[in-house]
């Protein structure tokens, strides 16, 4: 049983359940038998006898996964129960359907279609007139659902894309929604679309242009059904042109033209699944073949284009010679996030794309076009429409029945996400079905990960327990700033990792701790600090090894460094304080990479935070007075195309006489970037590193840069404060 029981419905494995029962009476009849064939047996034999078989039964994992679906079938927990706030009561239990679907008589090919960000409101005639005129067009002949919004967990590509398949939202152990590749199975315990597909007989290929290690999409697929899946490092031709995201969709599409012949040419029934990339927040990343209007935002120009590619690879599919045997169902990843667009979009209602070419289907009437639906209902209602009997997937259901959606059952998403939310403890056990706080855990292949029951983590890794003990959950990426701020907060984290990492975070300069090889630290609920070496093969528990504790040297050198990072969010090399305010006002600046827990921001005086999120480099404008303003930010990572450069913005604003450059995630992604510094006397950027924080403040008479750490925040403070020392 690889993915136990909990939310299956009994009824469907009957023969099993009705096996097992069999079984437990037959042992008891053998007793039984045992005891009145051999009376004159040894008591001390027919004890070890009895206890062998009973030994045998306890000890098979399925008695103890049967003994816990019933449970959780029978039983209302704390966390399975959710009230809204209106007052009415939702069961998990009730609502979450894990079954096999049955099978049609006829297996229908499927080709899945997710755009990146494509959703309802670029078909808005109002807001955009005539932008996607061929995808209008389609579909009128499609069944289409306009009122599909995101749910919590649902919101970005692959929560979007296991909302849709599984029927639940992406709730990790980490709360790292893009570093999921850190987890050597992806949801082990879910049951999704693709398996479904391929228990059926299906061949599943999935293909995208982006790298399949992003998000841990290519593990996903791998580990739910899919035989072939087609990434960035798989597909990419010599010398073929490349986005920052990874291929252009022209040449996705050229590559999914070609399976798509080769599985048309096959016996098995298939489901192709794509994924788009050019529309991809700020600007899009129109292909090559994409005019340019020299008009229109980028953008708009990305998104015209999208429209006819979309359009002529859907066409193609319904004018063939499949097209009877084939569906066709494109959909939005997610709604359109923040972007170049944002003014036009907003006070825009922003819901998903999900449209079905079916045959000859019939439409759909507008009640249940516009019924409220969510992410989570799209695999239910793909499943119905192939001819699979079922309406239920997940907590999603198929928007064609009357089944009650748990957005209508809620009475809103709001009440809706708050369900979600509470019941984010049971999504997060899908993950790992052993609790490290009470598992022995080995290291494994060299350290490169650690084997935690049948999961698999890649180090290093910090495990969150809170200050109790108790479990929370894993992060990856910036492990030791994670590790930091848990510890500033009074939780009981464990690190399992690189010992010079933690080493040079906690203990540097003090100690003469052995920094080779992967370490184990962690701190125990009685706050004691402990750091031991491990190497492949050791078993270890991450809450209790004695022998590891610090010496009280290290301990309250340890707990100095805890402290600081608690006053500043980071650590003391990657803090910078300067007695010169700008225009007399102290400016609080952050920068920081991607998967961090600090935000990259600025902070005026006691004025409300001003959020700097753009991927590359955000350009703030300082007046004589003080005022801060967002101006605009350069994509350092994209393509050149027609973005501004850091000069460009200087002379637009040289009579603010201040201009503030603030790295947020990357600005250096294995690219030339001295187009954007065009001159200028910037040298610490020019030589960034990858994920590297950064922060300059440009003026008339001086250039001041500063560079943190990667994997912690880089934080500036510039005010008439004493300088800090450490």
């Amino acid at each position: 049983m690889t993915y136990g029981l909990a939310g299956v419905d009994l009824l469907h494995f009957w023969e099993v359940t009705a096996a097992f029962i069999i079984s437990i009476a037959a042992l008891f009849v053998t007793l039984f038998l045992i005891h009145r064939r051999f009376k004159r047996m040894r008591p001390l034999t027919v004890t070890l006898v009895s206890s062998a078989l009973l030994i045998a039964l306890v000890a098979n994992p399925s008695s103890a996964r049967l003994y816990q679906a019933i449970s959780a079938s029978y039983s209302s927990t704390v966390n399975a129960i959710h009230q809204t706030e209106s007052g009415k009561q939702l069961n998990f239990d009730e609502l979450f359907v894990v079954r096999p679907i049955e099978r049609p008589s006829t297996l229908k090919n499927l080709v899945y279609i997710y755009a990146e960000g494509l959703d309802r409101r670029f078909f808005d005639s109002e807001a955009f007139h005539d932008l996607l005129p061929a995808l209008v067009e389609l579909e009128q002949s499609a069944v289409s659902y306009k009122n599909v919004s995101s749910s919590s967990g649902t919101g970005w590509t692959i929560g979007g894309i296991v909302g849709s398949q599984c029927g639940i939202p992406l709730w990790t152990p980490s709360g790292e929604g893009n570093l999921l590749a850190g987890y050597g199975s992806f949801l082990p315990l879910a049951r999704c679309l693709g398996d479904e597909l391929a228990s059926h007989g299906y061949d599943l290929r999935f293909i995208q242009g982006a790298t399949l290690d992003f998000a841990g999409k290519g593990n996903f697929f791998n580990d739910h059904g899919f035989a072939q899946v087609l990434g960035k490092e798989q597909l990419t031709e010599p010398g073929e042109p490349l986005s920052g995201w990874g291929r252009f969709d022209e040449f996705t599409f050229a590559t999914a033209r070609q399976h798509l012949n080769d599985l048309q040419e096959g016996d098995d029934p298939f489901g192709l699944f794509l994924l788009t990339l050019d529309t991809h927040p700020p600007s899009g990343y129109p292909s090559p073949s994409c005019g340019r209007s020299r008009i229109d935002t980028q953008m708009l120009d990305t998104l015209r284009c999208a429209d006819q590619m979309l359009a002529s690879f859907i066409r193609d599919i319904l004018e063939s010679e499949s097209a009877e045997n084939t569906m066709v169902v494109l959909s939005s990843d997610h709604p359109m996030m923040p972007n170049e667009l944002s003014d036009q979009l907003s006070g825009l209602r922003g819901t998903n794309t999900f449209m079905i070419w079916n045959g000859k289907q019939e439409s759909i009437s507008d009640d249940i076009a516009h019924r409220a639906a969510t992410t989570l209902d799209i695999g239910a209602t793909v499943a119905a429409a192939l001819g699979f009997q079922t309406d239920r997937l997940g907590l999603g259901v198929n928007l064609s029945s009357s089944e009650p959606t748990l957005v209508e059952e809620a009475g809103s998403l709001h009440e809706m996400n708050g369900a979600l939310r509470a019941w984010a403890p049971i999504f997060r056990q899908l993950w790992m079905e052993n609790d490290p706080a009470r598992s022995r855990i080995r290291l494994a292949d060299g350290g490169a990960y650690v084997e935690v029951g049948a999961q698999r983590l890649r180090t290093p890794v910090v495990f969150d327990f809170d200050r109790n003990g108790d479990f929370r959950g894993v992060y990856f990426g910036t492990t030791t700033a994670w590790f930091t701020q848990l510890l500033a907060q009074g939780d009981s984290p464990a690190y399992v990792g690189p010992c010079a990492n933690i080493h040079s975070i906690l203990f540097k300069p003090a100690g003469d701790l052995d920094v080779e090889g992967t370490c184990l630290s962690y701190r125990s609920p009685d706050g004691d600090l402990y750091f031991q070496h491990i190497i492949e093969g050791d078993v270890f528990s991450v809450r209790h090894n004695p022998q590891a504790i610090l010496t009280d040297n290290l301990q309250e050198f340890a707990e100095l460094r805890v402290g600081f990072y608690l006053e500043n969010k980071t650590i003391p090399e990657a803090y910078a304080q300067s007695t010169s305010p700008v225009h007399g006002i102290d400016f609080h600046i952050s920068s920081t990479g991607y998967g961090q827990p600090e935000p990259t921001q600025l902070i005026v005086g006691s004025s409300a935070a001003i959020p700097l999120r753009h991927r590359g480099l955000n350009i703030v404008s300082v007046d004589e007075t003080g005022g801060a303003e967002l101006i605009g930010s350069i994509d350092t990572c994209g393509p050149q195309l027609d973005q501004p450069t850091i000069r460009d913005f200087w002379r637009r604003e040289q009579s603010t006489e201040t201009l503030l450059v603030v790295v947020h995630d990357s600005a250096q992604c294995g690219n030339d970037i001295d187009w954007a510094v065009d001159n200028l006397p910037l040298d610490g950027l020019r030589s960034i590193e990858f994920r590297q924080p950064y922060i300059a403040v440009i003026s008339e008479d001086h250039v001041k840069e500063f560079k943190g750490v990667r994997g912690h925040p880089l934080l500036v403070r510039l005010s008439h404060a004493d300088q800090v020392t450490h």
